[in-house]
């Protein structure tokens, strides 16, 4: 799929508009609600089945539990680590992709649009791949760096590294909307960064403060299974409840992650680029 050409009257200062984005991403993580409730089966049936008879660790506070079972089961546990790290993939592909069209209003089916984004799984690996291999990278630096001044400078050190990640994250940034971009517009690995971007610049504040609302909200919610698997432990078929739980409640939640950024990258075409999927600026923006 070919690049769109910049939009000539595009203006830098035009508004992103965070808390519409954070609204249609809720509206469109309903609408979606059935098609991503499927789609994150698979990935739960797999986290349970690496865990088994140990899948309460999954929730749990306690790391020893988790580091125990790991021992217990290292080949079983690698091998179906290996298969959720595909099935999140391809499951995730294909979420991006429903809600794309789902907000939209392209006419396709939620399998249609399910199929077409579980198909860019390849690229998308491929561009994970990048920043792994970027994150490595830059951690060997860091490392090395801090082992070379830890001794000279001492406390400092911790500063330094402090500072080296977040440096890390100020160049990571321009390409958050990287993934977006390789599902949605059917881009390659490269030319999704360097579309990501494109988009991004002139906005990586707005973008920073829709990153913040999925992080404390997620955090809200990772804090509430804690709470619940506290709470529910010692009860009879706890354990199930809080599974059940989070299959109904993490689809919605996920969903509406996801769609912060593919509404914000929609957005940003619309802004940059002109007219997006037969719609004008107007209806993108209303």
């Amino acid at each position: 799929m070919s690049m769109p050409q910049p939009n000539p009257g595009y203006r830098g200062d035009s508004s992103l508009g965070v808390g519409q984005i954070v609204n249609d991403a809720w509206n469109t993580s309903i609408k979606s609600y059935l098609g991503l409730f499927f789609l994150n089966l698979p990935i739960l049936i797999a986290a349970v089945a690496s865990f088994g008879a140990d899948s309460q660790s999954m929730f749990s506070a306690d790391g020893s539990a988790m580091e125990q079972m790991v021992r217990d089961n290292m080949g079983r546990f690698i091998t179906l680590e290996v298969l959720i790290f595909i099935v999140s993939i391809v499951c995730s592909c294909a979420m991006t992709r429903i809600l794309y069209d789902r907000y939209v209003g392209a006419p396709v089916s939620d399998r249609e649009a399910a199929v077409t984004g579980a198909k860019r799984s390849l690229p998308a690996i491929g561009l994970l791949l990048i920043f792994i291999a970027a994150y490595v990278v830059f951690a060997f630096v860091v490392a090395l760096i801090l082992a070379l001044l830890q001794g000279v400078l001492g406390f400092l050190a911790l500063i330094l590294a402090i500072g080296l990640a977040i440096l890390f994250l100020y160049l990571v940034f321009p390409y958050v909307l990287s993934g977006i971009v390789c599902i949605n517009e059917e881009l390659g690995p490269i030319a999704s960064l360097r579309r990501s971007k494109y988009l991004t610049s002139d906005y990586r504040w707005p973008l920073l403060a829709v990153s913040l609302v999925a992080v404390v909200v997620m955090a809200v919610y990772q804090g509430i299974i804690l709470g619940l698997d506290y709470l529910m432990a010692p009860a009879a078929f706890g354990h199930t409840i809080l599974l059940v739980f989070v299959a109904l409640i993490y689809p919605l939640l996920g969903g509406w992650v996801i769609g912060l950024f593919v509404i914000a990258a929609h957005r940003l075409r619309a802004l940059k680029d002109g007219v997006i999927s037969g719609r004008n600026l107007s209806n993108v923006f209303e």
